[in-house]
């Protein structure tokens, strides 16, 4: 997934190992050390979403989606969660 068309824009690479197989699983709650969660920006949410579904990567397990939310301000604002292929929850938000 890269965020922007730039050349050094933010990339995160989601990656199943076959061979050898990814051995553990993650972490089972919050408070442990370590990446549980990370949350991006997205300019265009649904597209995203719809390129990562389109990869078909085994373990990856959308948890809705995309849901919106009301700003203060009166504007909406999207985000949609869901796990990479080590279980790592990935969330996308896109500001309005």
């Amino acid at each position: 997934m890269q965020i922007g068309d730039e050349q050094r824009a933010t990339r995160i690479d989601l990656i199943e190992w076959k061979s050898p197989p990814t051995e553990g699983k993650p972490y089972p709650h919050l408070y442990h050390a370590g990446i549980c969660r990370i949350a991006l920006v997205a300019d265009n949410l649904q597209k995203v979403c719809d390129t990562v579904k389109a990869a078909k990567m085994e373990g990856v397990e959308f948890f809705s989606e995309p849901q919106v939310m009301k700003n203060h301000d009166g504007t909406n604002s999207s985000f949609v969660c869901f796990t990479d292929p080590d279980g790592t929850v990935v969330e996308l938000i896109q500001f309005k």
